[in-house]
């Protein structure tokens, strides 16, 4: 997370202050707190929006 952080402040200071990224960016930067520690890999969030139904019933993996 430490990488990412450091990562969306230099394109902060890349991006003009009236840029919709700009805005989420900084958006996120002032709640930082409650961002750090969250897992945000993109499998975790995919298997989390699935249903059970998406299961498939033999072997319980993922469709």
């Amino acid at each position: 997370m430490e990488d990412f952080h450091a990562w969306l402040i230099a394109w902060l200071a890349r991006l003009s202050r009236n840029h919709d990224i700009a805005k989420a960016i900084d958006y996120m930067l002032r709640r930082w707190p409650a961002f750090d520690g969250v897992c945000i890999a993109n499998n975790a969030a995919e298997q989390a929006l699935r249903s059970g139904a998406d299961r498939c019933a033999e072997c319980g993996r993922w469709r």
